[in-house]
C-alpha cells in the first residue's frame, strides 16, 4: 500500500470517528464507501465525499481530486481526470469557475471557498450532503410511485390465487355433500 493510500485509509478511520459521534447526522463513510447507482455518470456527492476524506486527511483540494479518481472505475475517473487537467492548465480559481461537466457543482463549492477564502471541507461537505439529499428525495419519489404500479399486479395475479386458495375448499366440500 503506497503512503497516499495509508493517508487516505487514516483520515477514513479519522473521520469516521468524528462523525460517529454527531448524532446520526451523517454516518456515510463505510457504507457509502461505493456508488450505488451503476450508472455511468460520475455523481458528485461520491466524489465529494472521497475529496472531503482526502481534505481531512490534509491533501490540498488537487491531490484530493487525484486520489479520488484513483480510487473511481476507469470510465467514470475520466471526467475527474479532465478537472485535473483544467485545473493544472490554468490557475485554481479560474478553472475551477469555467469547468462544466458533471462535476460543475463539485468545481464551483471548490472555486467559491478558494476565492472567498473559506475553508474549502465544510464547503464540500455541505456539497455532499445537499447532493444526497437530492438522490435521496429522487429515491423517495420512486419509493411513494411503487403501490399504484403494483395495483396491477396485485389485481390480475395474486389476488385471484388468494381468492381460489380461499374459496376452492368451501366449494369442494359444497360439491361433496350435494353429490352424497
Amino acid at each position: 500500500m503506497t503512503l497516499a493510500g495509508v493517508v487516505l485509509v487514516l483520515g477514513l478511520a479519522q473521520v469516521a470517528v468524528r462523525r460517529s459521534g454527531q448524532s446520526g447526522r451523517r454516518h456515510w463513510i463505510m457504507r457509502r464507501a461505493k456508488p450505488r447507482s451503476c450508472s455511468n455518470a460520475v455523481t458528485v456527492g461520491h466524489v465529494g465525499e472521497l475529496v472531503a476524506l482526502g481534505l481531512s486527511a490534509g491533501f490540498t483540494f488537487t491531490t484530493a481530486l487525484a486520489h479520488a479518481a484513483d480510487e473511481l472505475a476507469p470510465d467514470k475517473a475520466a471526467e475527474v481526470e479532465r478537472l485535473l487537467r483544467i485545473l493544472q492548465a490554468g490557475g485554481v480559481a479560474t478553472a475551477l469557475e469555467s469547468h462544466t461537466g458533471g462535476l460543475n457543482r463539485l468545481a464551483l463549492a471548490a472555486a467559491r471557498a478558494q476565492l472567498t477564502g473559506a475553508p474549502l471541507l465544510p464547503a464540500i461537505e455541505a456539497l455532499v450532503d445537499d447532493e444526497l439529499a437530492q438522490q435521496r428525495t429522487a429515491r423517495l419519489a420512486v419509493v411513494r410511485r411503487m403501490p399504484v404500479k403494483l395495483a396491477i399486479p396485485l389485481a390480475l395475479l395474486i389476488l385471484p390465487g388468494f381468492v381460489l386458495l380461499v374459496t376452492a375448499p368451501a366449494v369442494l366440500t359444497t360439491l361433496d355433500r350435494l353429490v352424497l
